[in-house]
């Protein structure tokens, strides 16, 4: 399995090849739980939804797909448990498109900003 490493601490993220060559990278949580929410309608079975993730690390993990950045799984304990949810799209942070961006791009941007708040705009199932 290919590593990636780039950028922060190796301790920071991580990564392996899973199953279809998805890459999925790890953003380790920090204890700090202030999450904020907001939520967009949008047409279709998607919603576009805003949530605010503190300082720190997430305790996400993020793969590469076509669709662009989704989150693969959220950690127990992250801060943005039961805010965001395996099969979420990121398409962007901080107002900057995320759309075209890898799994290692995400995670690169979020470390890039990590001592300040971030906000997140989802693409999210409506059911």
């Amino acid at each position: 399995d290919p590593s990636i490493s780039s950028g922060p601490p190796s301790d920071y993220m991580s990564g392996h090849a899973a199953a279809g060559g998805a890459v999925p990278l790890e953003i380790p949580m920090l204890d700090d739980s202030n999450v904020e929410m907001g939520f967009d309608s949008s047409p279709g079975d998607k919603i576009t939804r805003e949530c605010f993730a503190p300082p720190g690390k997430l305790g996400i993990v993020i793969d590469t797909t076509s669709e662009g950045p989704v989150i693969h799984k959220v950690n127990p304990g992250s801060p943005l448990e039961g805010i965001v949810w395996p099969g979420d799209i990121i398409v962007a942070i901080d107002d900057t498109d995320t759309r075209a961006l890898s799994a290692g791009d995400i995670t690169a941007l979020m470390a890039k900003n990590m001592n300040q708040r971030r906000k997140l705009t989802i693409l999210s199932d409506a059911s």
